[in-house]
C-alpha cells in the first residue's frame, strides 16, 4: 500500500469517528440528567463491544496524519480522540484503557523520540478525557456506579480458569465451552488470557507465546529506517495491533 492509501484510511477512520460522536452527542443532550451508559454509546448492545472497538480504532486514526500533520487536521484528530477516551471513561472501560496504556507505552519503548512524542500526546488525551468526565456529570444517575478497584469477582472466575486448565491439560476444554454449564455468572472469565489457558490449553499457549516472542524480537532487531515504512504508518498499526496483547 502507498503513503496515500494509509492516509486515506486514517481519515475515513477520523469521519467516522466524528460521525458517531456527532451521534453520541445528540443522544446525551436528549437524555440528559437522565444518560446511561448504553446512551453515551449508541447502537452497542453491551458497552464493553464499544471498548473493544475505541482501543483500535483511536490509535489507528492517527494514521490520517500520515502525509499531512497540519495543524488543523491534528486539532481534528487529537479532539475526536479526546472524545472517544472520554467515553471509555464514562463507561468504565478499565480494560480499553489499559490496553491503550500498554501499547502505547511499548510505542513509547520501540520508537525513541517519537515513541516518547506519541506516549505525551496519548496522556494529555486521557488526561483532557478524565476531566472532562469531573467537570460534566453527564451521568449522574448512572456514574461509575461499582467500584472500579476491586475484581468485581474476576480474582474467583481466574481461578476457576486455572482450574479448567489443570484438570484438562495440555488441550483445553475446547471453545466456547467455559459457559457450557449454562451459568451466566461464571460464562466468561473476562480475560483473553485466561479464556485461552481453560478453552485451549497448555499446547496453544506454548504455540501462542513463541509466536509473540518471535515477533517482538523481530520488531527489535528490525531497521525501521531500512524496511521503507514510515514511522508515521508504523506507529499507529503497531498502537493498534499491540494493545491486544495488553
Amino acid at each position: 500500500m502507498t503513503i496515500s492509501n494509509w492516509e486515506w484510511i486514517g481519515r475515513l477512520i477520523v469521519l467516522v469517528m466524528w460521525l458517531y460522536s456527532l451521534r453520541t452527542f445528540i443522544e446525551i443532550f436528549i437524555s440528559f440528567p437522565f444518560s446511561d451508559k448504553l446512551t453515551v454509546t449508541p447502537g452497542f448492545t453491551n458497552i464493553r463491544m464499544y471498548a473493544d472497538l475505541a482501543v483500535v480504532i483511536i490509535p489507528l486514526s492517527w494514521l490520517a496524519l500520515v502525509n499531512n500533520s497540519g495543524i488543523i487536521n491534528r486539532a481534528s484528530l487529537w479532539l475526536v480522540n479526546v472524545f472517544w477516551m472520554w467515553i471509555l471513561v464514562l463507561t468504565e472501560a478499565r480494560s480499553g484503557i489499559l490496553s491503550l496504556s500498554i501499547a502505547v507505552s511499548w510505542v513509547a519503548f520501540r520508537y525513541s523520540s517519537i515513541g516518547r512524542q506519541v506516549f505525551g500526546i496519548f496522556l494529555s488525551i486521557l488526561f483532557v478525557s478524565v476531566v472532562f468526565y469531573i467537570l460534566l456529570p453527564v451521568m449522574s444517575v448512572d456514574g461509575w456506579s461499582r467500584d472500579v478497584t476491586s475484581s468485581s469477582g474476576r480474582i474467583l472466575l481466574w481461578e476457576l480458569s486455572w482450574q479448567y486448565f489443570q484438570d484438562s491439560f495440555p488441550f483445553g476444554i475446547g471453545g466456547m465451552m467455559f459457559a457450557a454449564d449454562g451459568r451466566l455468572d461464571v460464562a466468561s472469565p473476562h480475560n483473553i488470557f485466561f479464556v485461552l489457558l481453560a478453552e485451549w490449553g497448555g499446547v496453544f499457549i506454548l504455540g501462542l507465546v513463541l509466536m509473540v516472542s518471535l515477533i517482538v524480537m523481530n520488531l527489535l532487531n528490525s531497521q525501521n529506517k531500512q524496511e521503507g515504512i514510515s514511522y508515521n504508518i508504523r506507529v499507529p498499526v503497531v498502537f493498534g495491533g499491540d494493545r491486544r496483547f495488553g
